[in-house]
């Protein structure tokens, strides 16, 4: 190959390559505009391989942080094993983080650095440690020393799970958190465990008005899949690392499950501060251990033993204060439900069953009061086993319980049939079948009597040894022991509320029907089919639904007087729930039978008869008419007794943006009082009545409303005195709400005189039928432009249809930037909007529509039909982008012409270059060999082109073209003939 040659092909490749790369970046750069990758790192990662092994998952807090680093911390979600720290049972959110965390000294300067970004952390440090410092690390250096990192020594992990309390519903008060265990620990029946936790707080400050401040560690349990009431240690105040150990004993006949709850302080289903805790709680290695009954013994016998009342909803509390090892046992109260069944053994017969009719030789031995042994030696019949009868009265049940061993030595698919009886023919009814040899199985059969009156029912067990068919042959019947054992008898009531007078059910639960709901599930079976009759008694009750409901802490206390009620909190116009700058905690202080300031509660009608006297004497007046044996009902009642204001406040409600919610209440006013009905914005220290944004007034076209009015102070409030009732029983009030870009938070207060105490008020006041609805929406109602005011809103679909308002105010809303430029193009679909309503206030309607003034925004041209081109990125009609895309696109198309076509030249000059370097080549190796050697004879040579001269070869050129000659390959071009060596002789 010619020099010439080589140069031609270094700069085809070097064009070649060039081409190539600019392609690729081309395609690359077209791919990133407009495809839709997911990641493209692919640089190779290896996890950490997390082997957890422990009954409790990670009990120790260190799984699932590995690769976090130490400015990630504390982990408030997804922490491996349990559930994020939340709020407990209705309590108010913290203000300041709380999750997993490092106790190392980098780890920990970062997290007093996030802790100080914090505003919340930063005003509850400063107030709680009296700050006074003003530079950035002289307060990091004060909150580090008053907080310092939890560290335990002696451990490989520095990770523990930190709960922190701090609250702006008031100061000092705090609020309850948890953290519960995913994993669940299953102790089977008649076995032991212990549960450990470590535990170290700080800066606990207990405004608890039960006692059971400070941390908390909690078994949520359940007993063969029935929940139970949690037990709790509490009172956990400890500044140094300490182990709290819980022993726990299942029940010998039921198997127990457990979850661990981590907590500080304790929430009541109600929004106030009865059981909060201000501060901080660190835990770490919580572990549970199985161990045998003598471990648990020694443990436990200098304890106070804690034991689950079964079907309670009430927590068994234990103090912390003084100790720190406990025991629960979650055992079943057989003392008081179940007795010995003595008659049970007493009846039992063995007649001949079957074919052949000759005698059994089977026997009854170590006969007790609850227990029996059946030996058949001979297998010569069927052997059967009638127990006594035993009486259960109406409307109640008995469970009979007992262990069966089989022993049989054959029984071919035979063993021990269990049958109960009468059915209404006076027969028998097959419940279960025992065949596996060498298993002891439990065996529970429920006896129901439904019937609402009349006698006793009468039942009986049978045990059939052997095969049930009267004509097995005799190879068939069964040789061995059966071994029944364990034989008990509870009885109870098989309805779940104790009945008034009036025959309704109560809110009383009876004292065992938790008993019946439990055993109904795990009974082999349950017989119902009574003598005399072909099917079960089945009562046709239609129960009562109410409002308001009472707490759960108060169930019971509507039958003697005014009851604390579910989601509701009775306060003073003083109370600090409605100004944390206040120093009243007291809550619900007028339930029962009241004090001198008056009563107020949940109250039933049904139950006067249990009232005091003179309550309920004043208060029937009030109702008079409104009930009677066939009705009754349950308001939420204030009474003043003197001249004063107290309210009930309600849970934040929480509307999402660009939503509608609807808040209705009925309310009853007598005599002098004055009712006042508030939506209340919830955020902030101070709890203002919740008002419409400040606006001013913007309604072009219609010339009954002036423009530029500024409107201010909207609140969200009624008033309704005995005048407003109109002569009704009851008058409801609504609340429209619908938000705009910004969700809203408030909650309902309803009062006796106004919250502010400058309206006290006396006598009665009744609320009933709260309705909350923030899913189904409303028709907002809009104007007609050129209309006169109206007197009435006139249109059917809207919720003001009908309403005589004093206060209506009318806005339009206003163009943003991109509407106003999107008018300037598309005339035809330009954007406009209608004039509305956004605030009207009657005595019965509060509409407030943030919507309008507040609005999400919308880009008019994201309405616009989308294209698709060929290249796969998605274009619109805007025409702002028009050229810029069409340019882009003709540049492209430009360079890529212009690449094929210099791909084009190279390529022709390459195919002229190959052919000239083959000619040249033969011809200059012909001329060197022949030189070279001297040759004398003739040689013929391929005549040279034209338009090609050759030249003399000099001596330096041979020279040269030989070094070439030794690094050329075996063939070149014109396949030229090898003349020999120019050294040898003819």
């Amino acid at each position: 190959m010619t020099r010439n040659a080589k140069q031609n092909s270094i700069k085809f490749k070097s064009i070649l390559v060039l081409a190539i790369s600019f392609m690729l970046c081309f395609v690359l750069f077209f791919c990133t505009a407009c495809g839709t990758t997911d990641n493209d790192d692919t640089t190779t990662s290896y996890d950490k391989v997390e082997n957890d092994t422990a009954l409790i998952s990670n009990g120790s807090f260190e799984f699932g942080t590995y690769k976090l680093k130490i400015e990630d911390f504390p982990k408030t979600s997804s922490i491996s094993g349990w559930s994020s720290v939340a709020t407990d049972n209705s309590a108010s959110t913290s203000k300041v983080p709380s999750g997993v965390v490092k106790t190392s000294t980098d780890a920990w300067d970062k997290l007093i650095d996030k802790l100080y970004d914090d505003a919340d952390f930063l005003k509850y440090a400063k107030n709680i440690w009296s700050i006074t410092a003003t530079e950035e690390a002289s307060i990091k250096a004060e909150i580090k020393q008053n907080f310092p990192a939890p560290v335990r020594s002696g451990v490989d992990s520095d990770n523990v799970l930190m709960i922190n309390n701090v609250s702006d519903e008031a100061p000092d008060i705090g609020t309850a958190q948890k953290l519960t265990s995913s994993s669940t620990v299953t102790l089977e029946k008649g076995t032991y465990g212990v549960f450990s936790v470590w535990v170290k707080t700080a800066n606990i400050v207990n405004t608890s008005d039960t006692g059971r401040g400070g941390a908390n560690i909690r078994l949520v349990n359940t007993i063969d899949s029935n929940s139970q009431a949690d037990y709790a240690i509490y009172g956990i105040a400890t500044t140094d690392w300490t182990e709290y150990k819980i022993y726990v004993k299942a029940d010998e006949s039921y198997d127990s499950t457990f979850k661990v709850v981590l907590g500080l302080g304790f929430g009541n289903g109600k929004n106030y501060a009865k059981d909060f805790v201000q501060g901080t709680a660190f835990f770490d290695d919580v572990t549970f251990t199985e161990i045998d009954e003598s471990a648990y013994t020694d443990a436990t016998q200098s304890l106070n033993v804690s034991s689950m009342d079964f079907g309670s909803v009430e927590k068994i509390y234990e103090s912390a204060n003084t100790i720190s090892t406990f025991a629960y046992e979650t055992v079943l109260d057989e003392s008081e439900y179940f007795d010995d069944l003595e008659s049970f053994a007493n009846e039992t017969s063995f007649p001949s069953y079957g074919t052949p009719d000759s005698t059994s030789d089977a026997t009854v031995e170590d006969k007790t009061a609850n227990s029996f042994k059946i030996v058949s030696n001979k297998a010569s019949s069927i052997t059967k086993i009638t127990s006594g009868r035993f009486s259960v009265a109406p409307e109640s049940y008995a469970l009979v319980t007992f262990d069966i061993e089989n022993k049989l030595d054959r029984f071919d698919k035979n063993g021990v049939t269990v049958y109960a009886g009468p059915d209404k023919d006076g027969k028998e009814v097959k419940i279960t079948t025992f065949t596996e040899v060498g298993k002891k199985d439990t065996c529970s059969v429920l006896f129901k009597n439904n019937f609402p009156d009349g006698s006793n029912k009468t039942f009986y067990l049978v045990f059939v040894v052997g095969p049930t068919a009267q004509d097995s042959v005799i190879a068939n019947y069964a040789t061995g022991e059966i071994l029944v054992s364990n034989i008990k008898i509870a009885k109870g009531h098989s309805y779940q509320y104790v009945k008034d007078s009036y025959g309704a059910n109560t809110d009383v639960e009876t004292d065992n029907y938790d008993y019946y709901s439990f055993f109904s599930s795990k009974a082999a079976a349950t017989h119902v089919l009574y003598e005399g009759y072909s099917s079960d008694y089945v009562e046709d009750s239609n129960s009562t639904s109410y409002s308001f409901t009472p707490s759960s802490s108060s169930t019971g206390d509507i039958l003697i007087g005014a009851s604390n009620v579910a989601n509701y909190t009775g306060v003073t116009s003083d109370s600090t729930f409605l100004n944390s700058a206040n120093t009243n905690f007291n809550s619900n202080t007028r339930s029962g039978s009241g004090n001198a300031d008056g009563v107020a509660g949940l109250i039933n009608t049904k139950y006067f008869s249990g009232y005091n006297s003179t309550l309920a004497s004043a208060i029937s007046p009030e109702l008079a008419g409104l009930y009677n044996a066939d009705k009754n009902i349950q308001p939420l009642m204030i009474y003043n007794k003197a001249s004063s204001a107290y309210g009930f406040i309600g849970k934040t409600l929480t509307v999402s943006a660009s939503s509608q919610a609807k808040i209705s209440v009925d309310v009853r006013v007598t005599g002098s009082a004055k009712a006042y009905i508030y939506l209340v914005d919830t955020f902030g220290d101070v709890k203002n009545v919740f008002k419409l944004d400040d606006f001013k007034s913007n309604t072009d076209g219609y010339n009954y409303v002036d423009n530029g009015t500024e409107y201010k102070n909207n609140e969200m409030f009624f008033t309704v005195d005995a005048n407003g009732m109109n002569g009704e029983d009851w008058k409801t009030v609504t609340f429209y709400v619908a938000t705009g870009a910004t969700e809203k938070k408030f909650r309902l207060e309803m009062w006796n005189g106004d919250r502010n105490g400058d309206n006290n008020s006396t006598g009665f006041v009744f609320f009933d039928n709260v309705s909350v609805s923030t899913s189904g929406g409303f028709t907002e109602y809009t104007e007609t432009e050129g209309n006169s005011f109206p007197s009435t809103f006139v249109d059917s679909s809207s919720v003001l249809a009908g309403v005589n308002a004093s206060v209506k105010v009318l806005h339009r809303r206003e163009l943003d930037s991109v509407e106003i430029e999107y008018n300037k193009t598309h005339s035809d679909t330009a954007v406009s909007y209608d004039a509305k309503y956004i605030w009207v206030k009657a005595d019965d309607v509060v509409y407030a529509v943030f919507n309008t003034i507040d609005p999400v925004e919308v880009d008019p041209y994201a309405s616009e039909t989308e294209e698709e081109t060929e290249s796969g990125c998605t274009a619109t009609s805007d025409p702002s982008t028009f050229w810029l895309s069409f340019s882009s696109i003709l540049l492209g198309a430009a360079l890529v012409l212009a690449i094929v076509m210099l791909i084009v030249k190279n390529a022709v000059r390459r195919h002229k270059a190959n052919a000239s370097d083959a000619k040249s080549h033969y011809k200059v190796t012909s001329r060197y060999s022949a030189k070279k050697g001297q040759k004398t004879e003739k040689v013929e040579t391929v005549e040279a082109e034209p338009d090609e001269v050759e030249e003399p070869i000099t001596e330096d050129e041979v020279v040269e073209e030989e070094k070439k000659e030794e690094t050329l390959d075996d063939y070149v071009y014109g396949d030229v003939q090898d003349f020999g060596d120019d050294n040898k002789e003819n």
